[in-house]
């Protein structure tokens, strides 16, 4: 026992390096010694043998006893440890002394990021157990900043919840929260936003993330016609909190009767005196079929264009003979009297003349009247007098001759308006009466009216 615990001694102060040098030296001592022994034995008349037989057998037994005590101590003197590095398990007899040179043997790195259980240099001790977790390094984007990470989770949402980094159910994440992380992963977060989106002046609020507006759109179930119209491109990428605007546009044909108005032809007739007409050829309306083409914005209409015109009964043009003859002379007569008396009657008739057209101008009238509308695109917008009928549109075209330009008219189911229009059509009791609106033009259409002139 006492020489045992020497040669524990030694081992204490010696590398294994020098231990097995001296079991090597023992070894090699006795096998010397056998093969001198040997010499002597076969030597002839040489001196007395240093050694028999015996006595190698008891030298080489002795060598072989030395050199299994010296491995038996040495074997003794190791501690078994075992290094869990990432669930791959180590088990190693060392004669390590502290934590690092058994990591050193095993050729296990720990970077600083790295979790071990021991501290490095603590000493070894048999039986020990020590966990060597290597961490993972991870890159995570939030949008268009990047940064590095090293972490000792094992899932994203550990991760995430380590680093403190808040996310929100409509962010949009490149990976799954529960997956296990490995080294190098790369973790992209998309930050979710508000965007408002008017549709057809319905507004609504959605969060959304760096996302195209026509994928937005689609994601929300919101589908445009070819026609309709958005305030900024469909393929625009959402970076910030913007409002889409989307006006729905429609569009419609419609088809319309129209009349078409005659004009008045004035030819010079030398068989009729000056100052005298006659009609050679009554007018005739003609009749066309228009299709437009009206579009709405968002319900309200804002265009129509005239797409298709079909002329279905042309129309005939009036011809009025107006006279060039020169009138005949008249004889004036001489007596003061026939004068006097002519120019009473020529008063009377006058004053009668006067009555009658005050009467005619203050009494109601049976006329025609046919509606028309500027928003025809076919129409100008001023009358004859200059009258803008879109700031004064309750006008009506007459026969300056029936009722004088400038006139208020009372018309039946349409009201009081100036007469402030002429037109080629417009000849004797005829009337157009103007609205703003096409569709009322139509409805009220061509009917015989009542109307009084003021």
């Amino acid at each position: 026992m006492q020489l045992i615990r020497i040669i524990q001694s030694m081992f204490q102060y010696c590398n294994e390096f020098v231990m097995w040098l001296f079991i090597d030296f023992l070894f090699g001592y006795a096998y010397n010694q056998l093969r001198i022994g040997g010499s002597f034995m076969n030597a002839k008349n040489s001196a007395p043998k240093r050694f028999g037989v015996k006595g190698m057998v008891i030298l080489s037994l002795t060598v072989v006893a030395m050199a299994s005590l010296f491995f038996i101590v040495y074997e003794s003197m190791k501690k078994e440890v075992t290094v869990v590095a990432d669930e791959e398990e180590f088990h190693t007899n060392t004669m390590a002394e502290t934590v690092e040179d058994v990591l050193n043997e095993l050729g296990l790195e720990k970077d600083e990021h790295d979790y071990l259980s021991e501290d490095l240099t603590k000493e070894v001790e048999d039986g020990m157990e020590i966990e060597l977790d290597y961490a993972n390094e991870v890159v995570v984007t939030v949008d268009d900043e990047t940064e590095t990470y090293h972490t000792l989770a094992d899932t994203a949402d550990e991760f995430l919840e380590e680093e403190n980094i808040k996310i929100s159910e409509h962010d949009h994440l490149s990976f799954e929260l529960e997956e296990e992380l490995s080294d190098g992963r790369h973790l992209a977060i998309s930050k979710a936003f508000e965007v408002v989106i008017n549709d057809d002046g319905e507004k609504k609020t959605v969060m959304t993330t760096g996302q195209t507006i026509q994928s937005l759109l689609a994601k929300e179930g919101i589908k445009l016609s070819d026609h309709d119209q958005l305030n900024m491109e469909p393929t625009k990428k959402l970076d910030s909190e913007e409002t889409i605007t989307i006006t729905r546009v429609d569009k419609e044909r419609k088809t319309y009767d129209e009349i078409i108005p005659f004009n008045t032809e004035t030819e010079s007739d030398d068989s009729l005196e000056k100052g005298k007409t006659r009609i050679v050829q009554q007018g005739k309306e003609g009749k066309k079929v228009q299709t437009f083409e009206i579009t709405y914005k968002n319900g309200e209409e804002v265009s129509r264009e005239l797409v298709k015109e079909e002329i279905t009964e042309e129309s005939q043009n009036r011809v009025v003979a107006q006279g060039t003859k020169e009138p005949p002379k008249r004889t004036v007569a001489k007596k003061s009297s026939n004068v006097q008396q002519t120019s009473a009657k020529s008063e009377s008739k006058s004053k009668i003349e006067t009555k009658d057209t005050k009467q005619e101008t203050g009494k109601t009238m049976v006329v025609q009247a046919t509606a028309y509308s500027t928003n025809n695109p076919s129409l100008g917008t001023h009358t004859a007098t200059g009258i803008d009928l879109r700031s004064n549109p309750k006008v009506i075209a007459v026969d300056p001759n029936v009722i004088p330009l400038g006139s208020k008219v009372w018309v039946e189911g349409y009201g009081t308006a100036i007469a402030g229009d002429t037109g080629g059509a417009i000849n004797g009791k005829k009337i157009d009466i103007h609205f703003s609106s096409y569709e009322k033009a139509r409805s009220f259409g061509r009917k015989t009216v009542r109307i009084k002139v003021y």
